[in-house]
């Protein structure tokens, strides 16, 4: 199969107008050769009609004779009597003076079948022997060998037939067919050219697209396809396909910095490693200063392990491959458990955690220990950006979703701390952001905390929201399906 676009086209538009060019054809010449047939048939009924007119002039005695042997060569009826005054209308007339094989012809039988009449010797020989069969009281006609007839019955039961060759019609007809042939034949080849060149014409956006897609690169993510001289069909197309490569580099971007951030998270923790060996290499120490070297490689190494289990579980989050173990639970737990794993943290901080539980018991779908880790990590959040004698609330109700109208557990987590700055709430969820860099990396943070949020509860079938009013608080959302 021919897998050309340009190739294709051109075929199709072959095939289309050779058919429009042969039916057209045929249409044409089934109307020549039905309007030859009607000017024959309408020049033979007229020769035919007048002879029996002329007939009906004639004494009956003469066309009731029993045969043409008892007749005196005074009474026979010679052809030049009934050709006498005899006006053919059209090329009938004319066609008189052609050549023998070529002109019209007729022949007259008394109604015994006896020959009364004919145009000529070579008709009266061919005719002698024939006998007609019984014409009717109406012109009929018959075609045979090359010939046109018209037959009529005359009177007294005489039988009239005129009759012409009509071979040179159809032979001019088929060369006014032949004509056509040879001029169709020009047409599909200008048509073909033309269709050739209307189909590069139409093939060379594809082409650009193709040129524009070919030299993109890892590099050169930024080229896009012009779109503006493109067919309107291919406009949606060139929008795509833009649309395409403007997320593709968005994402080769954001893989590139991911890429950049990680190597960076996990160079400090080995540098601490890597410094604080050498340092404990470098002479023999006491027991405290040892003890205090391996503390301070152990917070790194915990630092590392905790990237290490933040990226993988973001990997197989992205990859589908994140395992749930989904049972019906109460999100009243789940706050509970994530205040007390949170506990310490806040008590460090200087930040007070305060609960707001309603007494029934709110029931979701999901996996506790990753739904747990997602309120410990916004807890988390929270008090790392609280300033000191300020609280973080945490609260879990139910709600209508107006998006679906359907009922869903929302677990909420506030703080009254310095809120996230306008310019940066689009990144909020970004891996490795830090809305203040220094006091995160203080703390031991990743910047990864929000972004396993966001793919936890998207696991869950469920949505993770956040409004923020830079210089007073934050407050973060998390929407569940109930069960």
């Amino acid at each position: 199969m021919v897998k050309s676009l340009r190739v294709r086209l051109q075929l199709w538009y072959a095939l289309i107008v050779v058919a429009a060019l042969c039916t057209f054809a045929a249409i044409v010449y089934g109307r020549a050769h039905r309007e030859m047939q009607i000017r024959v048939e309408e020049q033979l009924t007229g020769a035919v009609t007048y002879f029996d007119a002329v007939l009906r002039t004639f004494p009956p005695a003469l066309l009731e004779r029993a045969s043409a042997e008892t007749e005196n060569e005074s009474d026979r009826l010679p052809p030049d009597h009934l050709l006498h005054g005899l006006e053919f209308r059209g090329s009938l007339s004319r066609e008189l003076e052609l050549h023998p094989r070529d002109r019209p012809f007729y022949v007259v039988w008394r109604r015994d079948g006896s020959l009364l009449v004919a145009s000529d010797s070579e008709t009266e020989q061919r005719f002698s022997d024939y006998e007609p069969p019984p014409f009717g009281e109406h012109v009929s006609f018959e075609h045979h060998r090359g010939e046109a007839f018209a037959l009529l019955r005359g009177p007294l039961g005489t039988q009239i037939m005129v009759g012409k060759p009509v071979n040179h019609e159809f032979a001019r007809l088929h060369g006014f067919a032949a004509h056509m042939g040879f001029v169709g034949s020009g047409i599909l080849l200008i048509a073909l050219v033309g269709g050739w060149f209307v189909s590069s014409r139409m093939v060379k956006p594809i082409a650009a697209i193709s040129a524009t897609a070919a030299r993109l690169s890892a590099k050169n993510l930024g080229e896009r396809i012009e779109t503006k001289n493109l067919a309107t069909e291919l406009q949606p197309l060139g929008n795509v396909l833009n649309e395409s490569l403007e997320r593709l580099q968005q994402s080769f971007t954001q893989l590139t910095q991911f890429t950049a951030d990680a190597s960076h998270e996990l160079r400090t923790p080995l540098a601490v490693l890597q410094s604080q060996l050498e340092l404990a290499a470098a002479r023999p120490r006491s027991v405290e200063e040892y003890q205090a070297t391996l503390a301070k490689c152990l917070r790194a190494t915990e630092r590392m392990r905790s990237l290490v289990d933040g990226l993988l579980m973001l990997a197989r989050a992205d990859a589908g491959r994140l395992e749930l173990t989904k049972h019906r639970l109460n999100l009243n737990l789940v706050a509970e458990e994530a205040v007390e794993q949170v506990r310490a943290l806040g008590e460090q901080a200087g930040v007070a955690i305060v609960r707001d539980l309603p007494q029934e018991a709110v029931f979701a779908h999901g996996d506790v220990s990753l739904l747990t880790r997602v309120a410990a990590n916004l807890l988390a959040n929270a008090v790392q950006h609280s300033v000191r004698d300020s609280s973080v609330e945490i609260s879990v109700r139910t709600k209508i979703d107006k998006a679906t109208g359907q009922e869903v557990a929302v677990l909420t987590v506030a703080d009254h701390g310095c809120g996230i700055p306008l310019e940066k709430q689009g990144q909020v969820f970004e891996r490795f952001f830090r809305a203040d860099p220094s006091r995160n990396r203080a703390s031991g943070g990743n910047g990864l905390g929000l972004s396993i949020c966001r793919s936890l509860v998207a696991a869950h079938g469920g949505k993770i929201s956040f409004a923020s009013t830079p210089g007073q608080q934050t407050e973060f959302t998390v929407q569940l399906p109930t069960c």
